[in-house]
């Protein structure tokens, strides 16, 4: 079937010639048989400042199929007139609520650009909204309002955090340039936190002793007095004093009466891992303690006086408690074990001047040797941990307090100590490896076997 198609343009130019030359043709009676209607149809003219105005193609769809058209680019599809309906009852409902619907967007966008999605905005009236509450003791920034002692004293705990072998030199002149002995006040908390860090980083205890032994040298030179020195064999002899153990045991005593007084198993769980858990915390105060000690002896700001006291002090703890107290022993070994080489060689230098069958002083204010042979007649009354580190201080006073090999430096290394380790073990392993390679060369040969000639 050959029909005539004309685009709407040609219609229109069609009916301009038409109405101007008063021809009535057959092209207009086919073109109303088409169904295009010419009466109401605009002028070409007119179209065309339409078409620039609105800036749109010309539709090629008819009336009846509107729907079929498809949207543009960021336009929205038409919806069906009941559909609209609904859709606007909808806003008109919405309209007292207290959320304010965006207003539709508009169907043409002619420069095709990506529209974004509706976002619903919050309209509600100041005067519901509740007044803000303000507590009666607001919290406050203290930064103005800081306590003199606890600043400094915070500030010599981050120049403790920050001492290494490699950093040591450097650090121990910025705390001598601090006189902490001509602060009384600020004095005691600095020893405590010395104290403290030796708990925390016990194989820091050689470099924190060197700095205290540095300390009371440049007191003794500058201003000749020993307050520093005196702080510290204070809090010495704190770490034995009865008191803080009578604490202690109150507060241990106090868990196990709640431990009685629960019913329910999970509650007496939580209570006894608390009590393991100060136990042990009391422990490791105790041991880190006596390894700052016997650091202290070392550089000799502490006598042999208080070496003695502090190992009474914790043999008496074991013979007072009923059933033996072997965390005291424990630490008795220990202290026993850091103070024996510095004890003998400061044993031998003062024999020198004296006869051969002379008590040195060193004898006379800490006889070593008899506690070693105390603990060794008792040890077995001791679990079999305790028995074992007797035997090992036994071993260590007959090595004339030498230690062994895998023991002789747990400290920290320097960076030039960590970097020639390595190169030692690198160096080893390259040995080992040529040796294995040389053996696995050589012919395999049966033992018992003989070569022939």
């Amino acid at each position: 079937m050959n029909a005539l198609v004309y685009s709407k343009k040609e219609t229109l130019v069609i009916k301009a010639v038409i109405e101007k030359t008063h021809i009535d043709s057959k092209l207009a009676q086919r073109l109303r048989d088409l169904k295009v209607d010419l009466d109401s149809a605009p002028v070409a003219r007119e179209w065309k400042r339409q078409q620039k105005t609105s800036g749109s193609a010309p539709c090629r769809f008819g009336s009846e199929n509107q729907e079929l058209r498809a949207p543009r680019w960021g336009q929205k599809k038409q919806e069906p007139m009941d559909r609209r309906f609904q859709k606007d009852s909808k806003q008109e409902a919405l309209k007292h609520d207290t959320f304010r619907q965006v207003p539709p967007r508009a169907v043409q966008n002619p420069r095709n650009e990506r529209l974004s999605p509706k976002v619903p905005t919050h309209s509600s009236p100041l005067k519901d909204l509740s007044p803000i509450h303000w507590a009666e003791k607001a919290w406050k920034p203290r930064r103005g309002n800081t306590d003199p002692v606890e600043a400094k004293a915070k500030e010599i705990r981050g120049l403790l955090n920050k001492i290494t072998p490699t950093t040591f030199d450097d650090l121990a002149k910025k705390f001598l340039e601090e006189d902490i002995y001509k602060n009384a006040e600020v004095l005691p908390s600095v020893v405590d936190i010395i104290f403290d860090k030796a708990v925390e980083e016990p194989t820091f205890c050689p470099l924190y002793s060197d700095l205290c032994a540095r300390q009371v040298t440049k007191e003794k030179e500058t201003a000749n007095t020993n307050a520093f020195q005196s702080s510290i064999i204070r809090r010495c002899q704190k770490t034995f004093e009865a008191e803080g153990k009578l604490a202690f045991e109150e507060k241990i005593t106090g868990l196990r009466n709640e431990i009685s007084e629960k019913t329910e198993e999970k509650e007496k769980a939580v209570i006894e891992e608390r009590i393991q858990e100060l136990t042990k915390k009391e422990r490791r105060r105790i041991i880190g303690n006596i390894g700052l000690i016997a650091q202290l002896y070392r550089n000799g700001l502490l006598n042999l006086r208080v070496i003695n006291f502090a190992i009474m002090t914790l043999l008496k703890a074991n013979g007072d408690a009923r059933d033996g107290d072997e965390a005291a022993i424990e630490c008795a070994i220990k202290l026993i074990t850091d103070v024996g080489k510095s004890w003998v060689t400061q044993k031998e230098l003062q024999s020198k001047k004296l006869p051969k069958c002379a008590k040195t002083q060193a004898e006379k204010e800490l006889n070593l040797l008899e506690y070693v042979r105390y603990l060794d007649h008792h040890a077995t009354t001791f679990c079999n941990r305790i028995r074992f580190a007797i035997k090992d201080l036994v071993e260590l006073k007959n090595n004339k307090w030498e230690p062994r090999k895998s023991q002789a430096h747990k400290g920290p290394k320097t960076v030039e100590e960590v970097r020639a380790e390595a190169r030692r073990e690198k160096l080893q392993n390259q040995i080992e490896r040529e040796q294995f390679e040389k053996e696995k060369k050589k012919p395999n040969r049966t033992p018992g076997t003989l070569r022939r000639r």
